[in-house]
């Protein structure tokens, strides 16, 4: 078979299913030398079979649903997506009953290939600077790649036999959590190195991870989107998610072992206002809820006491509705925290604020 039409047999059992919904079909694990068809089927017109369109509409389709409207992406304008497709079908074969098998060697040789390819991957990414954002190349790149693995928090891989009755086996905890680095690393970081929107987008229960995602955030697109699209699963539980990832953060940065530049810090605080923001001027009142919600209430206060420009940038304080709103909002924080949960989380962050 040659490369094309095997290239278009693993889009239409693979990656077509992982785009648009269906149940991905895995095999033997493609490694360098199939990574290596993939991308010389690309250059061979990959994008304009049948399957390679289809792939393309769906992958419309995805940031249709962001909100964004979009030329039809192709493989062909970054070659090196091919690998993200490549790596991710890797990893899910350990899922797979055969890959279940491998000896110990054989299963830490294909880790490491996996590895390789997702680093290769971020390689190519733009830098996330003020230049890349400008040009807007590095949100076009960041979108295309977000097309190609949204569907993963979803996917559903054909199995050759039933699970265990009762088991908890699941793609997060058998694939996405496994390390595949000296540092134990797991592959899910991989992945967010290598295509950002995938963690920064990723929909509840998951956990948001933002430490080494910060500079990203501070393309102001990225940021608002990410914003829009965590608020989209309701205010209560966006903003529970975001001061929880938040609160990890600062406590890294607390903690010293390295120090947190004062940019991402910056870009850290303003986003998470920005979700209390949106909640003050399209709901008027914070939302109610448990301790966890207290929570994030009583952090969106503390910054607001300690950095009030961000807790109110000068856009909004300069429309004395939208400032009215935001001002009444705040002081529901107030309330509804209490003042012994303000006085810890006074204590607990005070220090990493200006002045201090």
């Amino acid at each position: 078979m040659n490369d094309l039409d095997w290239a278009t047999a693993f889009l239409g059992r693979f990656a077509l299913p992982l785009v648009s919904g269906g149940q991905t079909s895995v095999g033997v694990p493609l490694l360098q030398k199939g990574t290596e068809r993939l991308l010389r089927a690309v250059a061979t017109g990959l994008d304009a079979t049948t399957i390679g369109v289809a792939l393309s509409k769906a992958r419309q389709r995805q940031l249709a649903e962001l909100g964004i409207i979009s030329d039809t992406p192709l493989l062909a304008t970054d070659r090196e997506s091919i690998r993200l497709l490549s790596s991710l079908h890797d990893a899910l074969f350990l899922f797979h009953p055969r890959g279940r098998e491998l000896a110990p060697r054989r299963r830490a040789g294909l880790l490491q290939q996996v590895r390789r390819q997702l680093v290769t991957a971020a390689e190519t990414l733009p830098e996330p600077d003020v230049d890349a954002a400008r040009s807007g190349l590095a949100l076009t790149m960041l979108l295309e790649r977000h097309s190609l693995l949204a569907g993963l928090w979803t996917l559903r891989p054909a199995m050759t036999q039933r699970p265990v009755t009762g088991s908890t086996s699941t793609i997060e905890n058998e694939v996405l959590a496994v390390p595949i680095d000296a540092d134990e690393r797991p592959l899910l970081r991989y992945l967010g190195m290598a295509s950002p929107l995938l963690l920064l987008l990723r929909p509840p229960p998951g956990a948001l991870q933002l430490l080494e995602l910060l500079p990203w955030l501070q393309i102001s697109p990225v940021a608002r989107l990410f914003v829009t699209t965590q608020l989209r699963h309701g205010t209560a539980l966006g903003i529970s998610r975001i001061s929880s990832a938040v609160s990890q953060v600062l406590d890294y940065a607390r903690s010293g072992t390295e120090p947190l530049p004062s940019g991402q810090l910056l870009t850290l605080l303003t986003v998470h206002s920005l979700f209390h923001l949106r909640a003050a001027i399209s709901e008027g009142t914070p939302p109610m809820g448990d301790d966890l919600l207290r929570d994030a209430l009583a952090l969106y206060a503390t910054v607001n006491q300690g950095w009030p420009s961000l807790a109110m940038p000068q856009d909004v304080l300069s429309d004395q509705q939208m400032a009215h709103q935001v001002v009444r909002y705040q002081q529901a924080c107030i309330e509804l925290a209490g003042s012994e949960r303000l006085r810890t989380m006074h204590q607990r962050w005070a220090s990493l604020f200006p002045g201090s």
